[in-house]
C-alpha cells in the first residue's frame, strides 16, 4: 500500500510537473491536477448543465443510464435494479446502472464480416430506418447476449424465448437485426429511467445522451420515442472534455473543494468550441 498515492478528490492540485520532460516548452511549470479517475464521471463531468431534472445516458460498447444524486442511493430497491453509486467530478454521486449497448451490434458486423457480409455502422443505420417491421424486441441484458460470438444466433434464441418470430441470418436481414437491438435499448433505456425516477423521487425533462452512441441518430429518436423526454446529444469525446473541465475548473479556483457550476461552466465553453451541432428531437421512424 505503500507503493499507491493517497486518494485524493478531482480537482487537487498535486503539484508540478518534475523530470526530463519540464525541459520542454509545452511541459515547463506545468500543474498535475487530479481529474475524475473513471471515463464515465468524466464524461457526465462534460455536461454543461444542472442534472437536477435530467437524466445521462453513456452510451458505447456498454450503456450507462443513470443521473447525479447529493448522497448515495443504497436501498433494497436500488439494489434489485442494479444501481450503483460512483462519486461525481465535483459534487454529488453518479447513480447509475449498466445496460447492454452497442456491443450487440458489433459482435452481429464482426460474424457477418466473416461471412463476407461487410457493413460500417452508418450504411447499416441508414438501412434500418427503412426497416418495415420486425419481429419484436428482447432482453437486451439477458446473459447470453453479454457473450461473445455468434451474435444473430443469440438473438434469436431470445426472440423464440419470448415466443417471436426468428429472423433468417442471411444477406438483407442485417437490418432487421439491427432494428431490433435499437428497439430493444430504447425501450430498456426507458425502464431503467423510470426506475431512477422512482429511487430519486423526481421526474426527468431530458436525457443527455454522451459517448460514440451520441452519433446514432435513430437510436437517439428512438429513445425520445420510448421515454417522452427531450434529448440532448453531447460530444463522443466526452470524458476527454470532463477531464479537461475539471482541471481548468481547478486550475481557476480557489484550493479547496472543487464548484460544480466551475466544471459546468467549463464543459460549455469546451463544448462549444467543438462547435458539434446538437441533436434535436423528432418522432421516431415507426417499425
Amino acid at each position: 500500500m505503500e507503493a499507491a498515492p493517497p486518494i485524493v478528490p478531482a480537482g487537487t492540485v498535486i503539484g508540478r510537473l518534475q523530470g526530463p520532460l519540464t525541459a520542454l516548452d509545452a511541459f515547463r511549470d506545468t500543474a498535475l491536477i487530479a481529474p475524475a479517475c473513471h471515463d464515465t464521471a468524466s464524461a457526465i463531468a462534460a455536461i454543461g448543465a444542472d442534472l437536477s431534472n435530467s437524466a445521462y445516458i453513456c452510451s458505447g460498447t456498454w450503456s450507462l443510464v443513470g443521473t447525479v444524486v447529493d448522497t448515495p442511493i443504497t436501498s433494497r430497491a436500488a439494489m434489485n435494479a442494479r444501481f450503483t453509486n460512483q462519486a461525481a467530478a465535483a459534487e454529488g454521486f453518479c447513480c447509475h446502472t449498466n445496460v447492454n449497448g452497442m456491443w450487440l451490434l458489433k459482435q452481429c458486423m464482426e460474424g457477418w464480416s466473416g461471412a463476407g457480409r461487410t457493413w460500417t455502422i452508418e450504411d447499416l443505420i441508414a438501412q434500418v430506418g427503412a426497416c418495415a417491421a420486425i419481429p419484436g424486441v428482447i432482453d437486451v441484458d439477458a446473459e447470453p447476449l453479454l457473450l461473445a460470438g455468434d451474435m444473430p444466433a443469440r438473438i434469436n434464441r431470445q426472440l423464440k424465448f419470448r415466443g417471436l418470430a426468428i429472423i433468417s441470418d442471411k444477406p438483407g436481414n442485417e437490418a432487421v437485426f439491427a432494428r431490433v437491438i435499437f428497439e430493444s435499448l430504447a425501450r430498456r433505456y426507458a425502464d431503467a429511467l423510470r426506475s431512477l425516477e422512482f429511487l430519486v423521487n423526481r421526474k426527468f425533462t431530458r436525457i443527455h445522451i454522451l459517448g460514440g452512441g451520441s452519433r446514432n441518430r435513430l437510436l437517439t429518436l428512438l429513445t425520445h420515442g420510448t421515454t417522452g423526454l427531450q434529448i440532448d446529444s453531447g460530444e463522443v469525446e466526452s470524458s476527454t472534455i470532463g477531464n479537461f473541465a475539471v482541471q481548468l475548473a481547478a486550475a481557476e479556483g480557489e484550493s479547496g473543494r472543487l464548484s460544480a457550476e466551475a466544471v459546468r461552466q467549463w464543459a460549455s465553453r469546451l463544448c462549444e468550441k467543438s462547435q458539434r451541432p446538437q441533436a434535436k428531437t423528432a418522432t421516431p421512424p415507426t417499425a
